[in-house]
């Protein structure tokens, strides 16, 4: 399973991931799963389900994108991207969409999705596009600064209280690792290492470097010490 995040601040966007990949059984497949992506200069991207055909539909892709290209077009040449892909690979007389309200008779289309986000061409504030295949990968747009998808609960809490869109990079990149890491404590099926990538107007689209990611997760650690000890009335034994 997965958790990835996105979070858009006033100096730009954090894109994090786990690095954990996990069988349709549960059980651990690597710890050095790739999950984000470059599409274009000042435009990335997170996935979560299937991630051999994620992996294989931005691959697909990467050929034909246009590097200068804002974070809306892309999305939508993306989503005209993945459509066709899957239309070909399972094609609706053969497999059919999701449906919580009936039980299909033919097998379920595999699960992908993506979040797909990044600056506008002329640098301008960031967008989140959410791209998933029971949605047959329709652009869903979110401005409310951040998006998760995969095991979201620890993050959608984290980000409810914690969130606001006067953080700079270094604040998003603290609070994206906490999240990752914290449902790392919780579900072992989220795990392996926090990759974080940054989306500046400056700079573009860059990894951060697993160095600094130790940093931010040691300085997370004693964010997270001096918080839980508040509630003690004396240290722990």
């Amino acid at each position: 399973m997965t958790l990835a995040v996105v979070l858009c601040g006033a100096e730009g966007i954090v894109l994090g991931a786990d690095t954990r990949s996990t069988t349709l059984a549960g059980t651990l497949g690597t710890d050095a799963s790739l999950k984000g992506a470059k599409l274009a200069n000042r435009v990335g991207l997170v996935t979560s389900g299937d991630a051999g055909l994620a992996n294989t539909l931005v691959a697909m892709w990467l050929p034909h994108s246009r590097p200068d290209a804002g974070v809306t077009q892309t999305a939508l040449a993306f989503m005209s991207h993945a459509r066709k892909q899957y239309a070909q690979w399972f094609p609706s007389e053969k497999f059919a969409m999701p449906n919580p309200l009936s039980t299909p008779s033919l097998p379920l289309r595999p699960y992908t999705d993506f979040c797909i986000a990044g600056l506008e061409e002329n640098g301008s504030a960031g967008a989140i596009y959410y791209l998933n295949s029971a949605n047959d990968f329709a652009p869903q747009s979110y401005n409310h600064g951040y998006f998760a998808v995969g095991k979201t609960g620890i993050a959608a809490f984290l980000f409810n209280r914690m969130y606001g869109t006067d953080l700079t990079i270094a604040d998003l990149s603290a609070l994206a690792a906490f999240a990752i890491t914290e449902t790392m404590r919780d579900d072992s099926t989220v795990g392996g290492f926090v990759a974080l990538t940054t989306i500046t107007t400056e700079r573009g689209y860059e990894a951060v470097a697993d160095d600094a990611i130790y940093r931010i997760i040691a300085e997370n650690t004693k964010r997270a010490e001096v918080f839980w000890a508040s509630f003690r009335s004396k240290p722990a034994d």
